[in-house]
């Protein structure tokens, strides 16, 4: 018998800050770098700023990208170590004003020393040229080379934007019951945000579900965000994300999807949205687990869910394989199962917008 937690990882939208602090002008003709060992990455733009060194470690801005959805740095660190934690990352513009956006952090390449830095804007940058602070903080992962507290460092800078498109196009599909609104998409040349709308199959948290495809000409690219901006049940929970937006539907909820691909003049853009998944309770009611359970052992598969306490106050609940079919994984077997309890609702809602 085996049990496995499932746990759900919600992206948290963080405010980066920008200040503006004289800075260097940035990129203005700088030659682009050579990017093929991160594909994922748009086109860089080679920076020449000073390094900075605090308590031993170096950090070196050495490329960026920008636009008005999508800002990229990649920052080289080197000192007596070679692997850091990165402990916070933040922006402001240049009346000290906090920049909403999630962002993402992880190795270039092979590199120990070399890290992308990642952001999506909540809300398109309307200026042609940025100006700001880029913040960081980083401390050794190996405590034994007695490096004193948090190496923390800014680096001012002065950066052109290319600016994003929005679009409208008010598609409506209805599939299986459900009706999904395509409401608008922003779209830089480097990244792009769908606002949708539906009516849920039920009171329940559905979400969408599945390998969220979004297609912008030869691109093809997956759900990098997800924010939640309307809920019948939660009322219009996107205020504080996006002020000026208000839904465009009474029943239902609206969502603000983010996939890192864009163009600057597209020419084909084709969502799909393969499924809608109900979120998976930690108590499931027995009389939906007895149906399942009998739907499963049809197919040859008898597994159960078990919630489990460790005591002062821990837990956690998961799957139990008891027996499966030859050949069939775990993973497999608990997407029968949430299907067994109707949990997925199918699709697929697929959108074509030719600019």
């Amino acid at each position: 018998m085996k049990h496995k937690n499932f746990v759900i990882q919600i992206s948290v939208l963080l405010l980066l800050v920008v200040a503006s602090i004289g800075g260097y002008s940035l990129g203005k003709s700088a030659p682009q770098v050579d990017n093929s060992y991160q594909n994922y990455l748009p086109p860089l733009i080679e920076l020449d700023l000073p390094p900075q060194t605090v308590n031993g470690i170096t950090a070196d801005l050495e490329s960026y990208y920008a636009d008005g959805l999508r800002l990229v740095f990649v920052v080289r660190l080197t000192g007596e170590n070679n692997s850091y934690y990165w402990d916070s990352v933040s922006l402001t513009d240049n009346l000290n004003q906090f920049v909403n956006a999630s962002y993402g952090l992880g190795p270039v390449g092979n590199s120990l020393s070399l890290f992308s830095i990642d952001m999506a804007f909540e809300t398109p940058l309307q200026v042609e040229q940025f100006k700001g602070v880029l913040s960081f903080s980083v401390v050794p992962m190996m405590p034994e080379f007695e490096i004193s507290g948090l190496s923390s460092f800014e680096f001012d800078i002065d950066l052109p934007i290319k600016s994003a498109l929005i679009l409208n196009p008010n598609q409506k599909i209805a599939v299986n019951g459900v009706e999904m609104l395509l409401e608008k998409l922003l779209i830089s040349p480097a990244y792009t945000k769908v606002y949708l709308c539906y009516n849920k199959p039920t009171n329940a948290d559905w979400g969408i579900g599945g390998d969220v495809e979004l297609t912008v000409d030869s691109q093809k690219g997956y759900l990098s965000t997800y924010s939640l901006l309307y809920d019948t049940d939660n009322g219009d929970v996107g205020k504080n994300i996006e002020p000026d937006w208000s839904p465009p539907i009474e029943e239902g909820r609206c969502i603000k999807l983010g996939f890192p691909i864009g163009n600057e003049s597209p020419q084909s853009i084709t969502l799909r949205i393969p499924t809608l998944n109900q979120s998976m309770p930690e108590a499931i009611p027995e009389d939906e687990l007895a149906v399942a359970r009998e739907k499963l052992l049809q197919q040859g598969i008898d597994m159960d869910w078990q919630v489990f306490d460790y005591g002062n106050g821990g837990g956690g609940s998961g799957p139990v394989y008891n027996k499966l079919p030859a050949g069939m994984t775990e993973e497999k077997a608990y997407q029968k199962f949430i299907e067994a309890l109707g949990y997925i609702h199918h699709g697929p809602w697929e959108f074509t917008i030719n600019p």
